[in-house]
């Protein structure tokens, strides 16, 4: 959805934007190439696997492109030595968990500068490289149609909405906390109800939590919805919630915001702190407790002034602060300041190895040959 928004907005300011894909074309792709040029490199999965990236090194070194923006690319990531000096590269780290910073940061020679999602992103980044430079450009969402805004549903207190948007992931989501809260809410006489618009590898798991709780009846469970639903799903519920250990800016958060949907959200310092008001725009609760969701959520079921008062300060900060014009407007600075030479090379990429070689190591040199080595050199385990 980031890139759907940002690429068409790029185009209408004059820059000419193209976006490549180098494992599948996933989800977005036919969206996208609906709006700007697309192109997709063949080959991954082909044995052996070493060979994939110095595909993707050759094809971007043959592209007359001046600023590559690495949209989480492990493939390009790892081959970025092999383009000419000139063009700038510039990863964009998206999220404070897994092994993003592991990603975004490899090759660490070979780019000229970061992008950060949000703060606490880019605080992090700034630690591991305190001489390099790391751009802070918050994600940027659409405002409802005047046309869609008017049918927000408002709350009358005698039913909460709440939606849970994103993918089903327990290890970053924590969504399995989502009934949880929901029974709590209800059990303090509230007449909650919970829809979950996502899919994942942990949806079996949230069935049958919800099975076990005796929420059947009161949960829904979507599964994937098209972007052109997301809107209309967040228009009609009240509640957004966000229970997750970790994120990077939380697009969904701004998403609900513009669309009056209150967030309550996991408060994590400098990444949610800075997308919701506590108290103004949605509500912040301790990481992982159940207890502290239900109560803002029952807070919120008890008090349709208070929600309706909320939900409006949330659209007005969205349509201020996290606009796609003010999103575009960082991405314009980062590509200007690039191409004025403000983001030069540590060193020349001219005569290095063409794939980082500890990418070589861990993903296409086999786990025996591996584990060999580690016992020759003496590190077992």
């Amino acid at each position: 959805m980031f890139l759907l928004r940002l690429c068409p907005h790029l185009r209408a300011r004059g820059y000419e934007v193209e976006v490549i894909t180098t494992e599948d074309r996933g989800e977005w792709f036919d969206l996208l190439a609906a709006r700007v040029p697309t192109a997709h490199i063949e080959g991954y999965g082909r044995f052996p696997r070493c060979r994939h990236p110095l595909r993707v090194g050759r094809f971007l070194a043959q592209r007359d492109c001046d600023v590559v923006f690495l949209n989480g690319d492990r493939l390009a990531q790892q081959s970025l030595t092999m383009l000419p000096d000139p063009v700038v590269a510039i990863p964009i780290i998206h999220s404070d968990g897994g092994t993003t910073y592991r990603l975004s940061f490899a090759n660490d020679e070979a780019w000229n500068a970061l992008v950060a999602v949000g703060p606490r992103l880019a605080e992090r980044a700034r630690e591991r490289f305190p001489r390099r430079p790391v751009i802070e450009i918050m994600h940027g969402v659409d405002l409802p149609s005047p046309e869609a805004w008017p049918s927000r549903a408002a709350m009358t207190g005698e039913e909460l909405r709440v939606i849970f948007l994103g993918r089903i992931v327990q290890e970053a989501k924590n969504v399995l906390l989502t009934p949880e809260a929901l029974r709590l809410c209800r059990e303090a006489g509230v007449n909650a109800r919970l829809t979950i618009a996502g899919d994942g590898p942990d949806r079996g798991r949230l069935e049958t939590r919800v099975r076990e709780l005796g929420l059947e009846e009161h949960v829904r469970i979507m599964g994937a919805v098209p972007p052109s639903e997301v809107y209309p799903l967040l228009l009609e519920h009240h509640v957004l919630a966000l229970p997750s250990f970790y994120e990077g800016f939380g697009l969904a958060l701004a998403e609900a915001q513009a669309c009056g949907c209150v967030p309550v959200a996991s408060r994590l310092e400098g990444i949610t702190t800075p997308a919701v008001q506590d108290g103004r725009t949605g509500r912040l609760v301790a990481v992982g407790d159940a207890q502290a969701f239900a109560a803002a959520l029952t807070e919120l079921g008890r008090d349709p002034a208070r929600w309706a008062e909320m939900s409006a300060a949330a659209h007005t900060r969205a349509a201020e602060e996290f606009s796609v014009e003010r999103m575009t407007d960082g991405y314009v600075h980062a590509i200007e300041e690039a191409l004025a030479g403000r983001h030069p090379l540590p060193r020349s990429r001219r005569g290095r190895l063409p794939v980082d070689p500890r990418w070589y190591w861990r993903e296409c040199v086999p786990p025996w040959v591996r584990a060999a080595g580690r016992r020759i050199l003496g590190r077992e385990g």
